[in-house]
């Protein structure tokens, strides 16, 4: 998928426990069910990957930031908001309108893998807990999440994103990175709906497929603006030989405090 390469947006967790990718998204003034962040956020891996390489997965940074709300079927293109020349990208998701629905910027990163020991694993509870800002602000280390990267579940979530063959043979990045979105969920009772608004990763390589992987991590920051409430998310993926492939600084709504009008 090269860079201005027309993709169809697919809403990869219609069927989730989220609402806002169900048609309840209506009740929070969206259109429908959204397309996950962690989608399009794969997609931007994808081009970015096919510009510079599968090297710079082994040693390399992507960001992004959502702005808008982007449904099922529409036509979108990644594409560099700079001219690309080795140094570090700036790009955008845009809709058919011109609209720039996510905003990032991808590099090539030689910085070190995080200290593992600052990544412990936590427990999971007998009970879910509630989402709510004072008990997710006072907890310590979060459950650890087992990744499946079976070659079943590798290929579904190829199909169900729209790019089937891609890293053959290897767990997909942007795979990984949809842990961000559930990690909480071994913990937390969420009564309503969750919305990604940023994703910033840095990679150390890709793992083949079957390879056992874990999420470790630790809530960061719980904020409050404008009546809805964000979490933040510092998390650590590492393989069986406890080798670091992917660390994960998100940030997203928890609790929407009013309607959105087009974009969380």
């Amino acid at each position: 998928m090269a860079f201005e390469e027309p993709v169809v947006a697919r809403n990869t967790a219609r069927e989730s426990a989220n609402a806002i990718h169900t048609e309840q998204a209506r009740e929070y003034g969206f259109r429908g069910g959204i397309v996950p962040g962690v989608t399009l956020f794969g997609y931007a891996m994808r081009a970015v990957t096919d510009e510079w390489g599968e090297g710079w997965l082994g040693a390399g940074e992507l960001a992004m930031r959502f702005r808008r709300p982007v449904y099922d079927g529409e036509v979108l293109r990644v594409g560099p908001t700079t001219t690309p020349n080795g140094g570090p990208i700036e790009l955008a998701v845009v809709n058919a309108a011109g609209e720039r629905c996510a905003v990032g910027s991808a590099r090539r990163d030689t910085a070190g893998a995080p200290d593992l020991a600052d990544y412990p694993a936590g427990v999971v509870p007998d009970e879910l807990l509630p989402a709510e800002p004072d008990v997710l602000g006072s907890l310590g280390p979060l459950a650890e999440y087992r990744i499946d990267t079976s070659e079943q579940a590798v290929r579904e979530y190829q199909e169900s994103v729209g790019q089937p063959g891609a890293y053959p043979g290897r767990v997909p990045p942007s795979l990984i990175s949809t842990v961000s979105a559930r990690i909480l969920t071994l913990q937390y009772r969420f009564p309503g709906p969750r919305i990604h608004v940023r994703l910033h990763t840095r990679l150390f390589g890709l793992r083949p497929i079957g390879t056992p992987l874990v999420a470790r991590g630790r809530l960061v920051g719980v904020r409050e603006h404008k009546g809805s409430h964000y979490s933040r998310l510092d998390l650590l993926v590492v393989d069986d030989a406890e080798r670091p492939v992917m660390h994960i600084d998100t940030e997203s709504i928890f609790s929407l405090g009013r309607p959105a009008r087009t974009s969380p």
